[in-house]
């Protein structure tokens, strides 16, 4: 019976994530990991390491580089298991932590909420980092409060090892700092201090010698721990525009990882616990915080992921509070709406490949030039045609007009897809549309270009979400109308919202057909 309890969890989690693994590059820094895969050998390790833009996940690519030697796979394959296998680390070592602190039930539940979070199935089955950091996060508090609590010197060193591997893979893991001095409370006994001490020198003694070891010389150290550190949400519009941007970043990552029905209800668990049990709330005040300033960093691919820690409390908190069997399978059937919208979608390749397939196989005896955006741009940088990225940078409208009035001089075909018309707005990250929410559709600079020139929509393929222009000089009075409907209207896919099928979504979103809101004015 006590084997049930992880035994059911584990074949929960190969048979819904081992038929859905990815090995091919999906989210946007997955690209990179490809090709550094492919590149990287043991003499050329620190070259090909600085030539990424993330060098700050050192132990993590140096993962890749040792199982490249062991495994004769591919390096799409080698990136995935690690996904994969670390996934499944997680599982094993947050089931053992929870049943030793609490209970095998209490440990099962948590399995099941954790194994229902959609961020949790999608990490485990593409190409991230985010799995391995987990685990080795998991790993080190698990064996520290082990460690503290048996006094054993061993496993405070283990811990310490395991943090610098993770802080190895991601810097941002430093902020967990404080729960380790948490973990060591009450801060009086002597022996806590020499155990932090000794887990402090350890782990910074590892940190930077590796990393000097790696990075060849104390300058690219340096820059690994600053290059990141300007990510922070913009404080562009004054204060109040900052809070009301850091409170949204929160709900919106927030529902990313658990899904907006999982996210209310861990809201109101958490309320509830800290209501009533006074003992909790110096940790919730240390993860709140920890988890908050996380959510204030941009990055691409996956957004929210930097806040995956956030599944681990939440597993536990749901698994604490809703003890009844019935009340959990319930909970867990309303959080996998959005993850069953994933898996599904892990059944065919995202957009970004159907954008590629259809260049490729588009009027072959005729030279294209093609604009897109720079999410939907990496399998179109395969190809030797000329290719122009809209980004946010300043001038970026002004040299597009110059690369299409260039190469429609050439007699190319210019083609531009629907993600370069609606940059920075209905980005694919993924599968699905970012999750940051958008009023807009299509950027003033980009209207104002565009209106220069006559659009003819020429490839429609609904279910992938793919629509591409051609661009040609002459110009029509109704073109403008053109793009502005199409774009605002038909091509936008509803079904290619990660929350299209979330409950509390779908509920909404049947009010709002079923009520004309328009009968009752502005």
């Amino acid at each position: 019976m006590k084997r049930i309890y992880l035994g059911i969890p584990v074949l929960v989690y190969f048979i819904s994530r081992l038929f859905y693994l990815r090995a091919y590059p999906v989210y946007y820094d997955s690209f990179e990991y490809t090709d550094f895969t492919q590149k990287v050998t043991l003499s050329n390790f620190r070259q090909v390491l600085l030539s990424t833009h993330q060098p700050i996940h050192t132990f993590y690519l140096l993962s890749i580089l040792w199982i490249k030697q062991l495994l004769n796979i591919s390096p799409e394959l080698i990136l995935v298991l690690i996904s994969f296998l670390s996934g499944l680390g997680i599982v094993i070592i947050f089931y053992l932590w929870i049943s030793r602190a609490d209970n095998r039930k209490t440990g099962f539940r948590a399995l099941l909420y954790l194994l229902a979070f959609p961020y949790f199935f999608v990490v485990t089955t593409n190409i991230f980092y985010e799995s391995a950091l987990l685990f080795f996060q998991l790993f080190a508090l698990y064996l520290l409060w082990r460690g503290a609590r048996m006094k054993k010197i061993a496993l405070i060193i283990l811990s310490a090892t395991a943090f610098f591997c993770a802080t190895s893979i991601f810097i941002g893991t430093l902020i967990l700092f404080p729960l380790i001095i948490y973990m060591f409370h009450p801060l009086k006994n002597k022996k806590n201090i020499r155990y932090l001490l000794i887990f402090s020198l350890i782990f910074i003694f590892l940190l930077f010698f590796s990393d000097l070891m790696i990075l060849g010389n104390l300058n690219n150290l340096v820059n690994k721990y600053l290059s990141h550190a300007s990510d922070f949400t913009s404080k562009e519009g004054g204060w109040f525009l900052f809070v009301l941007r850091a409170v949204r970043n929160i709900f919106i990552q927030a529902a990313a990882n658990l899904s907006v029905s999982g996210a209310l209800i861990f809201s109101g668990a958490l309320i509830y616990n800290f209501r009533k049990n006074k003992k909790i709330r110096p940790a919730v005040y240390i993860l709140a915080v920890i988890l908050v300033i996380l959510m204030q960093y941009w990055h691409a691919g996956l957004y929210g992921r930097l806040a995956f820690f956030i599944v681990l409390p939440a597993a536990y908190l749901l698994a604490k509070t809703f003890k009844s069997l019935l009340n959990t399978l319930l909970i867990v059937l309303l959080i996998s709406a959005t993850t069953f919208h994933y898996i599904r979608a892990a059944g065919n390749k995202p957009p970004i490949y159907k954008y590629a397939d259809t260049v490729n196989n588009y009027q072959p005896d005729q030279e294209l030039a093609v604009v897109t955006s720079d999410y939907n741009r990496f399998l179109y940088e395969r190809e030797s045609r000329p290719l122009f990225v809209i980004r946010d940078r300043p001038g970026i409208y002004e040299d597009l007009r110059v690369f299409i009035d260039n190469n429609l001089n050439k007699n190319y075909r210019v083609l531009i897809d629907l993600p370069a018309i609606s940059y920075p707005y209905l980005q694919f990250d993924g599968d699905f549309y970012h999750v940051l929410p958008s009023n807009k559709t299509i950027s003033e600079g980009m209207q104002a270009i565009l209106q220069n020139y006559q659009l003819e929509d020429v490839v429609v393929l609904e279910k992938q979400a793919v629509v591409f222009y051609v661009i040609s000089k002459n110009r029509k009075r109704n073109e403008l109308f053109l793009l502005k409907q199409p774009v605002n209207k038909s091509y936008y896919f509803p079904e290619r919202n990660a929350f299209y099928y979330d409950p509390v979504i779908f509920i909404i979103n049947s009010l709002r057909r079923l009520i004309d809101f328009n009968k009752f004015g502005r």
